[in-house]
């Protein structure tokens, strides 16, 4: 928890050493050996001490025979390393193979929840609760630590880091994001100690926001949605994303971030950030730092049970948020709306939005109950119809009243808080991305989502 280790996994092909010598020599010369073994264990019949005979088979049978090498120098074989050959698909066999090559340890008193490559791939960063540290990949005995939020008194702590990651391609500029719903972005050539932030993304009254259920202003889109139909907003209107939120005691906790990522697709979307908390998804776009470019709603259908999730501790759970690659088509010089994100929520429901549209992709996978109210997801109509038990998805505009939010899931009795997406993850460089739910790991092809037709499904949970 406390330590990092690097690993080096390849995949080789799997070879197998054959053509020996003749073994015809190595059989005869272990049939000598065994009769050699068989003539000392019974002893020869008795004879006079001074017999000549007596004497010629003491010697024959305490000594050895000799082999006889019937291999000449023209019949030597040197032995082959040939590839192992699959006898169902005719090809080469493959083997992977983990090596731990570093470990790099004793530099958190806190576990660590962030590890973030940069982009030159010399170094990276490890995050505690408490400190950002530097690393370089070649020293693991030495560290630097750029953040550290440790007070001299503990009592005097007011927040803690929850995310920090390396930017995709700019090896000077990191961030991390705070328990307050802060997410400070640095700059290495400013000042090696990242003590004063060059930018901070806050959220808060008077920022743009498309909700879940439809496009900009909340309104619905058709069927159901992400969360419940909210009254619209105008762009601008300060209760355009902060409308219902929780206020007081529950506002501090559902404000944490809970994941903060750079966006993969850095020549499209240099400046795009997704923060994830417990109630919503932001887009930031870092050149104007003063609101999200969007916001999705995914829990607004909790918000009426603020109060029963904190009892359970299900309120603290910690959810992951991963931007997409292979979004809309870019509008203007606004690159954040290009961006699709995939995010999870309970009774294992998980969803790609359009930050842009606000259009939603479910993801449905065998054994799964994407669903608020569990079951198989209908398709009434439009590309990725699945049949129960089947994989598929579906549209925002095709989705029926099982999906995950609007006014039935807040009433709805068989949400199923044990069962949750947590950890989600893409492609940094293709439409893919890999859900995870307790033991199980589900991998997804975007690549023909656009065009109406179901992401291809693959089990992936081996272990």
């Amino acid at each position: 928890d406390k330590t990092i280790k690097l690993w080096r996994v390849a995949e080789r092909r799997a070879e197998t050493v054959h053509v020996f010598n003749n073994n015809d020599d190595a059989r005869a010369q272990t049939a000598a050996a065994d009769e050699y073994t068989r003539r000392r264990r019974s002893p020869p019949p008795s004879q006079p001490r001074w017999s000549s005979s007596h004497r010629s088979s003491s010697s024959s049978s305490s000594s050895p025979p000799r082999p006889v090498m019937t291999t000449t120098a023209s019949s030597l074989r040197l032995p082959r390393v040939a590839r192992t050959v699959s006898p169902v698909t005719g090809r080469p066999r493959t083997v992977r193979r983990a090596e731990q090559r570093r470990v790099y340890a004793n530099a958190h008193a806190y576990h660590v929840h962030s590890v973030s490559l940069a982009a030159d791939g010399e170094a990276f960063l490890s995050g505690d609760d408490l400190r950002v540290n530097l690393w370089h990949l070649e020293h693991p005995e030495s560290t630097f630590n750029v953040v550290d939020l440790k007070p001299a008194n503990m009592e005097d702590l007011t927040e803690v880091i929850t995310a920090a990651a390396f930017h995709p391609s700019r090896a000077y500029q990191l961030m991390y994001a705070s328990s307050k719903g802060a997410v400070k972005l640095f700059d290495l050539r400013d000042a090696a100690r990242c003590d004063r932030p060059c930018q901070t993304l806050l959220g808060g009254p008077g920022l743009s926001s498309t909700s879940a259920s439809g496009g900009k202003g909340g309104g619905p889109r058709g069927g159901s949605s992400l969360s419940a139909p909210s009254p619209p907003h105008e762009e601008g209107d300060p209760g355009a994303a902060d409308a219902g939120a929780p206020r007081g005691f529950f506002a501090e906790i559902t404000s944490s971030i809970s994941d903060a990522r750079f966006a993969h697709d850095a020549s499209r979307a240099p400046h795009a950030v997704v923060a994830r908390d417990y109630l919503t998804v932001k887009v930031w776009d870092t050149r104007r730092a003063d609101r999200p470019v969007h916001a999705v709603r995914v829990h607004d259908h909790l918000r009426a049970r603020l109060s029963d999730l904190y009892d359970s501790d299900r309120i603290f759970d910690k959810f992951e948020a991963a931007p997409v690659v292979g979004g809309a088509s870019s509008s203007g010089d606004d690159d954040a709306a290009d961006l699709r994100v995939l995010t999870g929520s309970y009774s294992n429901a998980c969803a790609v939005f359009d930050a842009r549209t606000g259009d939603k992709l479910d993801l449905a996978v065998p054994g799964w109950a994407p669903g608020v109210g569990g079951g198989p997801q209908q398709h009434p109509g439009g590309g990725g119809a699945s049949s129960p038990g089947g994989a598929g998805a579906s549209s925002s505009s095709s989705s029926s009243s099982l999906s995950w939010g609007g006014a039935t899931a807040a009433a709805s009795p068989r949400l199923d808080l044990d069962k949750r997406v947590l950890h989600v993850a893409a492609h940094p460089t293709r439409p893919a991305v890999a859900v995870a739910a307790r033991d199980t790991l589900h991998l997804f092809d975007l690549a023909d989502s656009a065009h109406g037709a179901a992401p291809h499904w693959r089990d992936a949970s081996a272990a």
